[in-house]
């Protein structure tokens, strides 16, 4: 994402994307907010680099596909000290920096319940079911 909106930056910022990966959409321009975006697909599991380049720079966000095997951001701004708190698993984008951001638009993993047609976080569902059989245990083993 560029700091102006309407900077120039969008026209020369390339994506590279490494092997096993492929590209689902094409960047999207907007103006408006300054960002871009690309959906992007993993075919194997691991962490790889993502490459950002403008001109001759090239910035580099680190990606996680499959189960995480170390603490991850999906997150990469500018260096700062709030910046580094939040994120010292990765080098941080130079303050010089056309990119304000870099940030990681990871699937939210929801259960889905056929029965109404509802969709929710699978902690929420977990946390639900979890209460139900609780109570309906404490009938059946007499627990006050």
């Amino acid at each position: 994402m560029a700091d102006n909106p309407g900077e120039e930056v969008t026209e020369d910022l390339k994506l590279l994307l490494p092997f096993g990966f492929k590209l689902v959409t094409p960047a999207f321009h907007s103006f408006e907010t300054g960002q871009i975006e690309w959906q992007i697909m993993g075919t194997r599991a691991g962490e790889f680099d993502l490459d950002f380049r403008i001109g001759q720079n090239t910035y580099s966000k680190k990606i996680l596909i499959g189960p995480p095997s170390r603490p991850f951001s999906p997150h990469l701004g500018k260096k700062g000290f709030v910046e580094k708190m939040f994120n010292p698993m990765e080098e941080l984008l130079p303050i010089e920096s056309p990119i304000a951001a870099i940030d990681l638009g990871y699937q939210a993993r929801s259960f889905s319940l056929r029965i109404f047609d509802w969709s929710m976080h699978w902690l929420v569902a977990f946390l639900v079911i979890a209460i139900v059989f609780g109570l309906f245990c404490r009938k059946l083993l007499k627990v006050s």
